[in-house]
């Protein structure tokens, strides 16, 4: 049986876009950090973080772990939640073009219970035929695990390099090379990821008896 072509994308610096400045700031306030303790706040921030992203945390104890006094709690977790929910377009209408080519989305991505849930009720998260996070599987990327139970979903069991990942911290992406997958590090480059998927097609000779003449068809679209 022929395996199907996936692309398996992060999403915090892939599809969603990093927080600014301001949410930095605006969260630290919340908590209760002076301005000009931010960079501290941001090391304790992802300090804390892999346990909170694993969901061996609630929000409550990842904001008390952060010196957040307990009446702001509720509000910083909100504030922490909505920082992460920017998209970019183009990256979105990227993925969209593979998936009018055949190429099947799934989604893979270290995030809390809160921020999972969220992104789940996004509109586009409709077009992944997978959506996976951390806080569900109990294990962090570039953990083995969290791409192991991930790929036990997809269904992809043989050829593993039949699945795109893309990331954008090396580790993640180097991780998935070693378990077999093809990868791309994403650094911001959309042109680059284009390509990326562009060339992420199946080689004339996995193709099933008599979809060669289609699959040459395919590749004369735009």
């Amino acid at each position: 049986m022929t395996t199907a072509l996936w692309a398996l994308a992060d999403y915090n610096g892939v599809i969603g876009r990093q927080p600014l400045p301001s949410d930095w700031a605006h969260l630290a306030h919340i908590a209760g950090w002076h301005q000009k303790s931010l960079p501290a706040f941001q090391e304790r921030f992802w300090d804390q973080r892999p346990d909170f992203d694993r969901g061996e945390i609630t929000g409550e104890d990842f904001w008390a772990r952060m010196g957040c006094p307990t009446a702001d709690r509720g509000q910083a977790l909100r504030a922490d939640t909505a920082m992460w929910l920017r998209t970019d377009r183009q990256i979105l209408d990227l993925l969209r073009a593979a998936r009018h080519r055949g190429v099947k989305l799934a989604l893979l991505s270290n995030a809390p219970h809160e921020v999972a849930r969220a992104i789940e009720q996004a509109s586009w998260a409709a077009e992944f035929d997978i959506l996976r996070f951390s806080c569900d599987l109990r294990a962090n990327k570039p953990d083995p695990e969290a791409y192991e139970s991930t790929l036990q979903d997809m269904g992809v069991i043989e050829d593993r390099s039949q699945v795109l990942f893309i990331d954008d911290r090396l580790d993640n992406t180097t991780a998935a090379t070693e378990l077999g997958l093809s990868a791309h590090h994403f650094t911001g480059d959309s042109t680059a990821l284009s390509h990326a998927l562009s060339r992420h097609r199946r080689p004339l000779s996995a193709a099933p008896q008599g979809a060669a003449a289609g699959l040459e068809a395919d590749r004369s679209r735009p």
